[in-house]
């Protein structure tokens, strides 16, 4: 419509209430220069302060390089001239209880890290490029707080928003857990590496009907229950196949009830206490979805 009416000479506006102003969004990371000793201090103490001139720009938990000539460091500025040095040190990681040692690749990786371990941050956005571990980083982190021996936190929470890349394949057949497999395979594939050095034990075959039977004491009542057995061989041969396969190496967490992947469509009425929540493509979020999914989290 506004293509056809600037064709025809007429004064055009675009419609802005809906659209996410630019330059809220970050422009990449800041830099503050400091002197020597300032520098120095900042390492010793894990901590600077500096004038208000220099962070006047920043917001609150902003993350920043702190710069001595060709020396730089990542930091996050607290407020009030507060710069602070990051939780983890350069090439420090962090053990997964039951899982494997998440080591930051590079300094952004290093930020995000220090947003998900600190309990004062309540939110956390991140932005980048795909295949960037944004997904892996924050699994790794949630976990990291809920499988510890101190844990924080109770369960995690993962959702997506259904949005499909091509045409749709339309209504997926099965129950609700296998019509979201597609949709949520990315997140087991992130728990797959997670607990990649787990020994994953193939469950011995188990005939669940033997084990009905050897609870019948009745010579009878056995007789009767093998007979009404052998006019069901298909679920019989569905259960024993069941049995025989292989746990996938994080089934614990879900066993248990400490990870739960569930559909953006059914959010709706949850309350989500002591509970980290990670939602994956947050980009295709409608505004009044991303209201929805804030005002799920309880104190």
């Amino acid at each position: 419509m506004a293509l056809k009416g600037i064709a025809l000479g007429l004064e055009v506006q675009d419609y802005m209430s809906d659209k996410v102003q630019t330059p809220q969004i970050g422009g990449g990371i800041q830099t503050i220069a400091v002197e020597d000793a300032e520098y120095e201090c900042f390492l010793e103490q894990h901590g600077l302060d500096v004038s208000p001139e220099l962070t006047r720009d920043l917001y609150i938990n902003e993350y920043i390089y702190l710069s001595n000539g060709e020396l730089r460091e990542p930091a996050r500025y607290r407020g009030d001239g507060q710069i602070d040095g990051l939780i983890l040190g350069n090439g420090v990681g962090m053990k997964i209880p039951k899982g494997i040692r998440i080591n930051p690749l590079n300094d952004e990786q290093r930020m995000l890290m220090d947003a998900l371990l600190d309990e004062d941050i309540k939110l956390v956005t991140c932005m980048g490029k795909a295949g960037t571990g944004k997904t892996l980083v924050s699994i790794a982190m949630a976990l990291y707080q809920t499988l510890g021996d101190d844990n924080l936190y109770e369960r995690l929470f993962i959702t997506r928003p259904l949005v499909h890349i091509g045409k749709d394949t339309g209504a997926l057949p099965g129950t609700l857990e296998e019509k979201m497999a597609p949709y949520i395979a990315p997140f087991y594939d992130n728990l797959e590496v997670l607990f990649s050095n787990r020994k994953v034990v193939k469950r011995p075959p188990v005939d669940p009907n033997q084990a009905k039977l050897d609870r019948i004491t009745s010579n009878r009542k056995r007789k009767k229950a093998m007979s009404k057995m052998a006019k069901q061989p298909a679920q019989i041969e569905q259960a024993e196949e069941d049995s025989n396969k292989p746990r996938k190496p994080y089934q614990f967490l879900f066993d248990y009830g400490m990870v739960e992947v569930e559909a953006m469509t059914y959010i709706r009425g949850r309350s989500l206490a002591d509970t980290i929540f990670i939602i994956d493509e947050a980009q295709n979020l409608t505004p009044h979805e991303a209201k929805t999914v804030v005002s799920r989290m309880a104190a």
